[in-house]
C-alpha cells in the first residue's frame, strides 16, 4: 500500500516513538480527509505485527505479514458501522471489549483501529473510554478523527494526539508532477482549492461527474447573469449537491472580489478566469460583498435548520441576489 510523502514524518515518528519504549496505548490521529490517512494506519499497523521488523518496513514474507496482507489477521481490528447504519452499535464495541482481554493469536500485539470517531455515539464513547482506562499490555487503539471540535475531553485526555495536516500547495504539485497525471495543472490547482488542499480528493473530484457538473453551473450561472434572471438557477440547485453549489457560488464571488484589488494569486477558479473578470468588472465591491454574505447565511440555515424547506429558501434567496445584482449600487 502506498505511503504518500506527506504521510512519510508522521510514520517514521510513529515507529521511532515505539523502538524507544515510548508509543502511548491510544493514538488519536486528528486529520482531514482525502491525504491517504488508511494508509498511514495500515502500514504502521503491518509493521508492528510484523514477526520480522526490518527497520521501518515490515518483512513481507512472514505469517503475520500474510495474514494482514489478506485482510484476516486474527489480532488486527478495524472498526466501522456495519451496512446502512450510521454508528458503530454497542454489542459490537461489548464483544471487542471482550476479546481484548485474551492473548494475541498472532506474536504479543493487538490493534484496534476506528476508521472514524464520527461512527462512535455517546454511549459507544463511553465503552471505549472503559477499556483505555487499563488496556491490556501490547494493544494499541488507533483513533482517526476527521473532526476535532466533536471530540470529548475525557477521550482526548487519554490519548497521544498526532496532528497530521494537509500537505502544501508546493508539495502536492511536486507529487502531482512526479505521478504524471494526465490532467492539466489548472485543473488540479483549482480542484485543490475547492479540496482543501488534500491531493486526493482533489484528482477524484475532477474525475467526477461533480467536476462536469461544477463546469456546467458555472456556464448557466454566468448566462443568467446576462440575461438578469437568476430564478432560472433554481432548477440547476434543486436535488443533490445543494451545498456544493453554493460553496461554487461563495467561491466565484470571493475570486471576483480578489480580482478586483489585484489579490490574483490565491484565486480558487483558476479554470474560471474569464467568468471571474466578467463578474468582477460588472459589479461593485459592495454587490459583490452583500452577495457573498446572502449565500454563506444560505449555507448557515442549511446546515443548522433541520426540516428547512430548501427549495423554498433557495427560491428567496435567488430573489434577492438577482435584486442585489440587477440594483448594483455604487457600481
Amino acid at each position: 500500500m502506498i505511503l504518500y510523502p506527506w504521510l512519510i514524518s508522521a510514520y517514521k515518528k510513529l515507529i521511532f516513538q515505539h523502538n524507544n519504549n515510548k508509543l502511548h496505548h491510544t493514538i488519536l490521529i486528528n486529520t482531514i480527509k482525502g491525504i491517504g490517512i488508511f494508509n498511514l494506519v495500515w502500514k504502521f499497523s503491518t509493521w508492528l505485527l510484523c514477526l520480522n521488523k526490518k527497520k521501518d518496513e515490515n518483512c513481507k514474507l512472514c505469517r503475520a505479514c500474510n495474514l494482514t496482507k489478506s485482510l484476516n489477521h486474527p489480532d488486527w481490528y478495524f472498526l466501522k458501522p456495519e451496512k446502512e447504519k450510521k454508528i458503530i452499535d454497542v454489542e459490537t464495541l461489548r464483544t471487542l471489549n471482550e476479546k481484548i482481554f485474551t492473548s494475541a493469536q498472532q506474536g504479543k500485539i493487538k490493534i484496534i483501529c476506528f476508521s472514524n470517531t464520527d461512527f462512535l455515539n455517546e454511549y459507544g464513547i463511553n465503552i471505549l473510554l472503559k477499556m483505555l482506562e487499563e488496556p491490556p499490555k501490547n494493544t494499541f487503539f488507533l483513533l482517526i478523527n476527521f473532526n476535532s471540535f466533536k471530540i470529548p475531553l475525557t477521550l482526548k485526555s487519554r490519548c497521544f494526539l498526532l496532528n497530521i495536516y494537509a500537505p502544501s500547495k508546493k508539495n502536492c504539485l511536486i507529487w502531482f508532477k512526479e505521478n504524471n497525471f494526465i490532467i492539466k495543472e489548472k485543473y488540479f490547482l483549482t480542484s485543490l482549492k475547492i479540496s482543501e488542499n488534500a491531493p486526493l480528493m482533489a484528482i477524484k473530484l475532477i474525475k467526477s461527474k461533480l467536476w462536469i457538473e461544477r463546469k456546467n453551473f458555472y456556464e448557466k450561472l454566468i448566462d443568467f447573469i446576462q440575461k438578469k434572471s437568476l430564478i432560472l438557477l433554481l432548477p440547476y440547485f434543486i436535488g443533490k449537491n445543494i451545498l456544493f453549489k453554493i460553496n461554487w457560488i461563495c467561491l466565484i464571488l470571493l475570486d471576483a472580489i480578489k480580482w478586483k484589488y489585484n489579490i490574483t494569486e490565491s484565486l480558487s477558479n483558476l479554470d474560471n478566469i474569464s467568468t471571474i473578470k466578467t463578474i468582477s468588472s460588472k459589479y461593485s465591491y459592495y454587490t459583490l460583498d452583500i452577495s457573498l454574505r446572502l449565500w454563506l447565511k444560505c449555507r448557515y440555515y442549511l446546515l443548522n435548520v433541520s426540516n428547512i424547506n430548501q427549495e423554498l429558501l433557495i427560491s428567496k434567496k435567488l430573489l434577492n441576489w438577482e435584486y442585489f445584482l440587477n440594483t448594483n449600487k455604487f457600481k
